[in-house]
């Protein structure tokens, strides 16, 4: 672990978090942004990599290594200011550079069709313009920001695996859909466990014959089955916070929260559910709260 407080690694997120979604969300070509070509192509990346006898490792740079290329093309490389307080990621792009895989062929067309699906459901969040996030645009943004916070904060855990769960940690909501958390009831919790436990088995048994490893990715996330996947699982809990200086807040009103005190209930809610899993991971709860307080100042000034 680094010795930088919680302020301090609250504004390099937020540098960095800055950075990625400039690039991110760049037109292409075809007037799609860019996180949506990211993510198809990164999963389609990793799908292939996997089941052509690439050791895990390998697969996972290879298809990090791809990420930070379309980052580059968008004008977003290591050598930006904003990755300074991160100088173990620096060292581990370096070294993924070398990483290339050999793609024999695409993913097939019922697997590309899941990824597509993915990229395009809407999240509760908002992006800059104040409309709905997509999947695309946040789960390329928790790959670009956990591996370089995990690298630096929990240097034990293995970046490979962090990078491959975090593009891959919301793949069921192709068919389950995103459900906002914030403010749920409880039994809205449940329903959107039954979703998603419906969702994970339609895509074992879709998947498994033809891509098992990355089945057994998914289902090794979904159960947390080691320390990366519950990172990824907490550090994703911060992710909807960096959206949320856009709007001051206003994202969170539209769910409900209508007050500081709302909003700190839920915000304890959410401490709770997370207490399974995120407990080995105090600088990411430390941070969760310093943001917190943040966007409270931001959404309800007059209340300072």
């Amino acid at each position: 672990m680094s010795e930088t407080p919680t302020h301090t690694r609250v504004r390099e997120q937020m540098n960095l978090s800055n950075a990625v979604y400039e690039a991110i969300d760049t037109p292409t070509a075809s007037g799609e942004h860019a996180h949506k070509v990211i993510l198809r192509d990164c999963l389609g990346t990793l799908a292939v990599a996997l089941e052509n006898s690439y050791k895990f490792g390998c697969a996972s740079d290879a298809t990090h290594s791809r990420m930070l290329g379309h980052f580059a093309q968008n004008g977003l490389t290591t050598n930006n200011i904003t990755y300074a307080p991160y100088p173990e990621y620096r060292a581990y792009a370096r070294n993924i550079r070398r990483t290339k895989p050999k793609l024999y062929s695409a993913p097939d067309a019922a697997l590309a069709e899941v990824f597509a699906a993915y990229g395009d459901i809407a999240r509760a969040t908002w992006d800059t313009q104040g409309n709905p996030e997509p999947d695309s645009r946040h789960a390329v943004h928790v790959t670009a920001l956990a591996a370089p916070y995990a690298l630096r904060e929990y240097p034990d855990l293995d970046a490979s695996l962090v990078s491959s769960y975090s593009l891959v940690h919301d793949i069921l909501e192709w068919h389950a859909g995103d459900t906002p958390t914030l403010n749920l009831s409880t039994q809205g919790h449940v329903e959107k466990e039954t979703k998603e436990a419906e969702a994970l088995e339609l895509f074992c048994t879709t998947f498994s014959p033809e891509y098992p490893k990355l089945v057994t990715l998914v289902t090794d996330y979904e159960e947390l089955v080691n320390d990366e996947a519950k990172y990824v699982k907490t550090f994703d809990k911060l992710d909807p916070g960096f959206t949320h200086f856009g709007n001051k807040g206003k994202a969170i009103k539209e769910l409900g929260i209508d007050s500081p005190e709302t909003f700190w209930r839920e915000h304890h809610n959410t401490y709770v559910r997370m207490s399974r899993y995120a407990l080995d991971f105090p600088r990411i709860l430390e941070d969760r709260d310093t943001r917190a307080q943040m966007i409270e100042e931001l959404a309800w000034p007059s209340a300072q």
